[in-house]
């Protein structure tokens, strides 16, 4: 028998789903971590305010990260991959295996995501041929504890609902969807 579209999406989900819990329940485990080297120095409300006005992202100096939780937080993202995208089996074991080899590979790589540097992530994926979509996706899933706790720690009177631009106006970076709400038909960035 032939397999009807709404089965695949069942069956795609039934896989998704424990992917999504177990990668939240590891950004979880990182909010209550020391992740930074040094405190962000994060901006006013008055700060916050202009910047947005002009179209500039509001964590545009976020500190080293420190070496160890970056490199916990890549090699456990490595083991969920391992576990749940077994197609990728190669590119990410060499990768797992690299990573916890080198503390201060984890902390340079975590810092160049974090700096929105694509460059320099596509150079790192180049080197070690690990496909440009696989280091994308790490680099999205290994930066969000980091701009989480950024965007927590912003002054809470900021609204968002003016932003017009592409990028999230917190870090910067492209955001996986956007959401017109039917109703107000405010934005919201899902980055």
């Amino acid at each position: 028998s032939e397999a009807k579209p709404d089965d695949l999406f069942k069956s795609e989900m039934e896989n998704i789903v424990p992917f999504i819990e177990a990668l939240a329940a590891l950004w979880e485990q990182f909010n209550t971590l020391d992740i930074f080297a040094a405190r962000p120095e994060l901006p006013s409300l008055e700060n916050s305010l202009e910047m947005l006005r002009r179209g500039e992202q509001l964590c545009t100096d976020i500190p080293a990260p420190q070496s160890a939780p970056s490199q916990n937080l890549l090699v456990e993202i490595l083991k969920l991959y391992e576990q749940f995208l077994p197609d990728r089996a190669g590119p990410v074991l060499t990768l797992r295996q690299e990573f916890e080899q080198d503390e201060d590979l984890c902390g340079r790589f975590v810092s160049d995501l974090l700096a929105n540097d694509a460059r320099a992530i596509v150079q790192f994926a180049l080197q070690r041929q690990v496909p440009e979509d696989l280091i994308s996706l790490l680099a999205v899933h290994a930066g969000r504890p980091w701009r989480a706790y950024c965007a927590r720690n912003l002054p809470s009177e900021l609204e968002f609902t003016t932003w017009l631009r592409g990028n999230c106006p917190v870090c910067g970076h492209r955001p996986s969807l956007a959401h017109i709400d039917s109703s107000e038909g405010h934005r919201t960035l899902w980055c």
